[in-house]
């Protein structure tokens, strides 16, 4: 396996486990600070009152959204 190759697996293998990570933390981890649910569960809530928390959720309407989120996935 040449050195560019090796860095693109290892590149990869980091990806991998940093979005395993961020699954973990956003839909299976708990949190203290939300009465011990999701991040994905207490989103839901907020969404359910949206009326009162407006502003409350992240926006995805900015125009470097996607380009952000983008980055950051698989």
């Amino acid at each position: 396996m040449g050195h560019d190759q090796c860095g693109r697996h290892r590149v990869r293998r980091l990806r991998r486990k940093l979005a395993l990570w961020r699954y973990d933390y956003n839909a299976v981890r708990p949190h203290s600070s939300l009465r011990n649910q999701t991040l994905l569960e207490a989103r839901r809530t907020l969404e359910q009152f949206a009326g009162s928390a407006t502003g409350a959720l992240a926006q995805n309407d900015r125009p470097d959204y996607q380009s952000q989120t983008r980055r950051l996935s698989l």
